[in-house]
């Protein structure tokens, strides 16, 4: 009967450490996901980019992943300032 308390003892130990280890992750996760800095001025979409750059979407999507141009994801999309936009277009 004692073997089977310490083994139920072992089991929720090791749970609870499990359980603290996870709560950590997403801890982190959350601060990676929501503590986005806050832009100031005007953010635009690749389109509004894209026509002030007389350039494709595109060609601004492939300058954003390879870090020609900053941008913010939100929601799957990616908004750029307008302060970058504005560098991106005059270089």
């Amino acid at each position: 009967m004692n073997q089977e308390i310490d083994n139920l003892r072992k089991k929720t130990d090791a749970l609870e450490q499990r359980l603290d280890d996870s709560i950590k992750i997403i801890e982190e996760l959350n601060k990676t996901i929501y503590a986005k800095p806050v832009s100031t001025g005007k953010l635009l979409t690749v389109n509004e980019v894209s026509k002030m750059a007389g350039l494709s979407p595109y060609i601004v999507k492939e300058d954003i992943k390879s870090g020609k141009i900053k941008s913010d994801l939100r929601s799957r999309r990616h908004y750029i300032t307008e302060q970058e936009a504005v560098k991106y277009t005059n270089h």
